[in-house]
C-alpha cells in the first residue's frame, strides 16, 4: 500500500464539528472513534445503532480525552470534570454519556470483557518519559 492508499483506508478526518457528536465504527476491529464538540449545550451519546444495544456502554468501555477547555462528562452515577489533556475511562454498563460545553472530546470505545472502575487521570498525574533532546530532534 502506498501513502495515498493508507490514508484512504485508515485516516478519519472531520471528526470535530461544532454542536455535533461524530462517531465512526470500524468494521475490522469493531472500534468506535469519535469527536464530540458541544456548542453551548451538552451532547449525549446513548444508543448507537452499530452497537446493537440500547446504550453505547451496555457491552463496551470508552476512553475520553479532553482537548478543549475544562468541561464535565457525566454518566447516571457520577460527574467528572476534565481539564485540557485529562483522560477518563468509563466501564461497561455506565449508561448514556453526557459531554458538557467547553470541552472538545476525542473518544475511543471497544468491547469490554469485564467491568472495571471508572477512572479520571489528570494530566499532572500522568507518567511521563523524557526521550531525546531538542538539540538532536528532527526539524
Amino acid at each position: 500500500m502506498d501513502t495515498e492508499a493508507l490514508r484512504d483506508s485508515f485516516h478519519f478526518g472531520g471528526l470535530f464539528a461544532a454542536g455535533e457528536a461524530r462517531l465512526l465504527y470500524t468494521q475490522s476491529d469493531r472500534m468506535i472513534i469519535g469527536g464530540i464538540l458541544p456548542d453551548g449545550t451538552a451532547l449525549t451519546i446513548d444508543e448507537v445503532k452499530e452497537c446493537g444495544t440500547a446504550s453505547i456502554l451496555d457491552r463496551r468501555e470508552i476512553g475520553v480525552l479532553n482537548l478543549g477547555d475544562a468541561a464535565d462528562v457525566s454518566v447516571p452515577a457520577e460527574t467528572f470534570t476534565l481539564n485540557r489533556d485529562d483522560v477518563l475511562y468509563l466501564d461497561v454498563g455506565s449508561g448514556p454519556i453526557s459531554f458538557g460545553s467547553g470541552g472538545k472530546f476525542y473518544i475511543v470505545s471497544t468491547h469490554a470483557h469485564k467491568p472495571l472502575p471508572a477512572k479520571l487521570i489528570k494530566i499532572e498525574d500522568a507518567g511521563s518519559v523524557k526521550m531525546g533532546a531538542s538539540e538532536t530532534a528532527n526539524d
